[in-house]
């Protein structure tokens, strides 16, 4: 399947490529865990440094879609896999923090890394794309933003 579509409405091509990074944040944790030490900060280091680092170097896209090409992309199917995928993995993030800080053999460092890049995960996954979820039309999506928004404790 092509990552990529022209939409019905300006024949634009929209991207879905920028959306399948999220799946960089909840890497970082799992990555910082395995590589334990000051690896476990791997969240905060990669939202906090490298991708202002990155938006530096590429510049920052300020162009926004229109509202029609924006809603053939919320429409679209890889879109819509990608917000619905974030939601058992914010749950399985959340999941592994609360064993890997009970169970796992992890030094105060580790600890607080781990700590604070789950909650940056959260913060940035979580609550971003749960918002995304509960403004949709479907019940399923906006149950699945809820979901999400309990992971962070966040249910308004």
């Amino acid at each position: 399947m092509a990552m990529e579509f022209a939409t019905q409405y300006t024949g634009r091509k929209v991207s879905f490529w920028p959306f399948t990074l999220i799946v960089l944040l909840p890497t970082t944790v799992f990555v910082g865990f395995h590589l334990g030490g000051w690896s476990s900060f791997s969240t905060i280091i990669w939202v906090f440094g490298i991708i202002p680092i990155l938006d530096l170097i590429l510049g920052i896209d300020k162009n926004n879609p229109s509202p029609e090409d924006e809603k053939a992309l919320v429409d679209s199917r890889p879109f819509r896999w990608i917000t619905w995928a974030c939601a058992p993995t914010q749950v399985f993030v959340v999941g592994f923090g609360l064993w890997a800080i009970t169970f796992a053999d992890l030094t105060v460092l580790e600890s607080i890394g781990l700590l604070f890049s789950v909650g940056v995960c959260g913060g940035a996954m979580g609550i971003n794309v749960a918002h995304e979820l509960v403004h949709r039309d479907v019940k399923f999506e906006r149950r699945l933003g809820n979901m999400m928004l309990w992971t962070v404790c966040y249910m308004h």
